[in-house]
């Protein structure tokens, strides 16, 4: 689970852990934060055991931000109506982040999907995030050779 807001906002883990254990009547945990130039994640885990589930706290540009959320989608998420990013943003979302993992499933997302890519270089681009993003695109349309996965 993603929360999206504008980087404007200060960053208080400890109010963001009271607000999500209010809403879910769980436990939550905070776990890690990673920064950059543009970008803050927060990491909480929310509840226990297997019913656990992992919410990231995204603070980026202002007006990304507003964009991905007006064009996001809606859908159910633990038995609530939740708005939902669109993959090109769950791409851009990924790539802040430039981990391992998020080639793999940025790879997948493209091989599944029809992509706007445009709009995945637009914005990934205003956030820094364009070679990351490209290499990811390119790692899961089997363009990417073997040598520069590490």
């Amino acid at each position: 689970v993603a929360i999206l807001v504008p980087q404007s906002h200060k960053l208080d883990v400890t109010k963001v852990a009271e607000f999500l254990a209010t809403r879910t009547g769980e436990s939550v945990t905070y776990r890690d934060t990673f920064r950059s130039k543009t970008a803050v994640i927060a990491k909480f885990q929310v509840g226990e055991g297997d019913d656990r589930l992992f919410a990231d706290l995204v603070m980026v540009d202002a007006e990304y931000a507003e964009q991905a959320i007006a064009g996001s989608g809606s859908g159910e998420i633990a038995g609530r109506d939740r708005k939902v990013l669109q993959p090109e943003d769950i791409v851009i979302f990924k790539a802040l982040g430039q981990r391992k993992k998020d080639l793999d499933r940025i790879g997948k997302l493209h091989e599944l999907l029809d992509l706007d890519i445009d709009y995945i270089e637009l914005w990934s681009r205003r956030l820094g995030r364009w070679e990351f993003a490209k290499r990811a695109l390119a790692y899961g349309s089997g363009e990417e050779d073997s040598e520069s996965e590490g």
